[in-house]
């Protein structure tokens, strides 16, 4: 019950800030990490790149979780994460599967 709670806090304070705040974060995130010699990638959903960030303000690559045959997030993405029941030789149970867009 405990963890309940706090992951119930957790989400309420992230629905606090409004999109321009949560794309400025994501931002400076990116800038941090790309400032350490590495790219910065945002993975998120069609829902929160669409309602919850400015996704044409976004200033790192996108990794875009949408469970579908085809994609239609209408926005820039570099990686579209298609599906979490794909199947692999070797490995036991379902694993994601993305592809990388050029």
């Amino acid at each position: 019950l405990h963890r309940l709670i706090r992951r119930q806090r957790q989400m309420c304070i992230r629905d606090r800030i409004s999109s321009s705040q949560r794309t400025a974060v994501v931002n400076a995130f990116a800038q941090t990490v790309n400032n350490c010699g590495y790219s910065a990638v945002v993975y998120a959903n069609k829902d929160w790149m669409n309602n919850r960030m400015y996704a044409g303000n976004i200033s790192c690559s996108v990794w875009l979780a949408q469970y579908r045959s085809q994609c239609t997030y209408t926005g820039h993405f570099s990686m579209w994460q298609f599906t979490d029941k794909a199947r692999v030789n070797g490995i036991s149970g379902y694993v994601d599967m993305s592809v990388w867009k050029h």
